[in-house]
């Protein structure tokens, strides 16, 4: 709910001006957290977490990665206002794999089946 808040107080605190790269990074990182919190009761992204790039009229933080943050990874994106808000959390189960050459499970699951 605290995230709910701070995305708030960001977004009508800068009203229509395009978001720097410090204001990027802590909207996106409430965004991730509120999501987070809804699948997974977890907050664990901080704006630091990723680096928040403008390229194409948008702002993007993050990256779909299965070593993330224990385990856990966002991809926010958004315009220059922070509006037109998009997110996706992963939980990946493969960041302490050591078996079968620490493949990630897709590609232990395909070579399971190519073995049978």
């Amino acid at each position: 709910m605290k995230t709910f808040f701070i995305s708030l107080f960001i977004i009508s605190f800068l009203g229509c001006d395009r978001l720097n790269e410090k204001t990027a990074a802590e909207l996106a990182s409430a965004i991730a957290n509120k999501e987070c919190l809804k699948l997974y009761t977890k907050e664990l992204f901080s704006p630091d977490s990723y680096k928040a790039v403008f390229a194409e009229g948008k702002w993007s933080w993050g990256k779909i990665d299965p070593a993330g943050i224990n385990g856990y990874s966002a991809d926010v994106s958004f315009d220059m206002n922070g509006n037109n808000q998009k997110v996706t959390i992963c939980f990946s189960t493969d960041i302490n794999n050591t078996d079968m050459n620490s493949k990630p499970e897709i590609e232990r699951m395909q070579k399971e089946l190519d073995q049978h």
